[in-house]
């Protein structure tokens, strides 16, 4: 257990990481030790991130740290109402719930 919280602490610091040559050489080096390591699902996970590479490595050469949050929330907020939604008859009542799920507190009428 405490190798694998190791690693775990170790892959933050591909993230980290200031310019993508370091990213690479940081992610050389976690995928070897976690290779070597006596655990068998931690040689199963380096050959799945070995598969992820380039996507990996591709989050540091963005301008921006860029993540899914956004798009996350939105799930969040659609998440429910599809769920409420289940006893509705009329499809455009379905779709006016949904946007006014969307709409600022402040633009709904009190």
């Amino acid at each position: 257990m405490g190798q694998r919280y190791h690693l775990k602490e170790d892959w933050r610091a591909l993230f980290r990481a200031q310019t993508p040559a370091e990213a690479r050489q940081t992610w050389e080096r976690e995928i070897l030790n976690a290779e070597a390591g006596d655990h068998a699902a931690g040689t199963a996970w380096a050959r799945m991130i070995r598969r992820q590479r380039r996507e990996i490595l591709g989050h540091g050469t963005s301008p921006q740290r860029w993540t899914n949050g956004l798009i996350e929330g939105y799930h969040t907020k659609i998440k429910p109402r599809k769920r409420l939604s289940d006893g509705f008859r009329y499809r455009d009542r379905y779709r006016r719930t949904m946007f006014l799920g969307f709409l600022p507190l402040t633009a709904i009428p009190q």
